[in-house]
């Protein structure tokens, strides 16, 4: 692809996990509470100003001095457009927060875009399209808050039409759009929608002081092993950079122990009453936002036959290596399919060892029929 169509994010280890992001792709950010996504919006919006693009912030949640004061030197960039949509929105019109179109400079009011009626989904539509239209080929977008503009609308599926008719919209006019959403104000349901017309779904998650990234979705990307794994980060406030204080190993640990589960075909509350844990800390474990104590790992390990070794020694397995178990260690797996006699299944191979060879050994009896493969995969 060439370079006229990759635009950067403004972080650099996030524009490596992407390749950069691509003209015309729309960006999801799934936000928990706490999570700081000002760090990633402020970082690409420093990183496009600086070239010839325009860049429109559509505001549901602050009012215009918040932003200026949010946004500090940007707001003052001749090619930064604010849409307020809050001060008739949330605002209800407050005069306290319209005292600002009162009070502002020419140059302030200059950069600020008032929509009157933001909660006239028509009226907020044919305004969105004029400022488009305005901004011209290629600007970048933020819409600071799908929530706000569930909340604004009352109306799950109003919030969610505007956004299937903005996509295709906005990828014809060469933009890159990030959309922010408040994770726990969403069902499943509306968020798997998203997911399935955007380009690029990332999730924000904060727990212990922990913070981490994860890639969702990245159309058109081999994101490997790695890019898949949630990333944890450390930020000041306006810088990001990647953890480098061991924590990467806490997620390869997490990585390890939830293909052990599924492998075992146990479900996070069971492996949680084995360990004595709540399912909740499995589920953290596994995306490591928390590190198992060494009691728990060692019970770990027995639970689900996990070799460790590779992980705390820093390293992985290497591929071509395939560890045997004697039979007194193997676990034998019942599995479905057969018929009159049960079939079982025996892994030969310690779980956690990465090897392109996984060894099995299936036990059918005498007499026994089979309904289907013994396995999904084929080949």
């Amino acid at each position: 692809m060439r370079n006229g169509n990759l635009v950067s994010t403004g972080v650099d280890w996030l524009d490596g996990l992407l390749g950069r992001l691509r003209v015309g792709e729309n960006v999801v950010w799934e936000v928990e509470a706490g999570a700081p996504i000002e760090a990633f919006v402020r970082s690409f919006l420093e990183i496009n100003l600086k070239g010839d693009s325009n860049a429109v912030y559509v505001s549901f949640n602050h009012s215009p001095v918040t932003m200026k004061e949010k946004l500090g030197k940007l707001f003052d960039q001749p090619r930064f457009t604010l849409v307020d949509c809050f001060t008739d929105g949330k605002g209800h019109s407050d005069p306290v927060f319209a005292h600002f179109y009162d009070t502002a400079g020419d140059d302030d009011l200059g950069h600020v875009i008032r929509v009157k009626e933001p909660g006239n989904v028509e009226h907020f539509v044919a305004a969105i399209n004029e400022i488009e239209t305005k901004a011209g080929i290629g600007a970048k977008y933020l819409f600071d808050s799908l929530t706000g503009m569930q909340d604004l609308w009352a109306d799950a599926a109003r919030a969610y039409r505007f956004f299937t008719y903005a996509c295709p919209r906005l990828y014809d006019l060469r933009t890159i759009a990030y959309w922010i959403l408040e994770k726990e104000a969403h069902s499943s349901s509306f968020r798997a929608n998203l997911k399935h017309v955007t380009q690029i779904a990332i999730d924000l998650s904060r727990s212990e002081g922990r913070h981490t990234l994860q890639l969702l979705k990245a159309e058109g990307r081999a994101l490997g092993s790695e890019g898949e794994m949630p990333q944890c980060y450390e930020t000041d406030g306006k810088k990001l950079r990647l953890a480098t204080d061991g924590r990467q190993e806490v997620l390869r640990l997490g990585k390890l122990i939830r293909a052990a589960r599924l492998k075992r075909g146990l479900s996070q509350a069971e492996l949680g009453e084995l360990l004595g844990v709540t399912a909740s800390s499995v589920s953290q474990a596994e995306h490591g936002v928390i590190a198992l104590s060494l009691n728990n790992l060692f019970r770990l390990a027995r639970e689900l036959d996990l070799n460790l070794g590779p992980v705390l020694n820093g390293r992985e397995s290497p591929k071509d290596s395939v560890s045997i178990m004697r039979e007194k260690d193997r676990r034998r797996t019942r599995i479905t399919g057969g018929r009159r006699k049960p079939i079982y299944i025996e892994s030969l191979q310690e779980t956690g060892v990465t090897s392109d060879l996984q060894p099995v050994l299936i036990i059918i009896p005498a007499k026994a029929r089979l309904d289907k493969h013994f396995s999904l995969r084929k080949g």
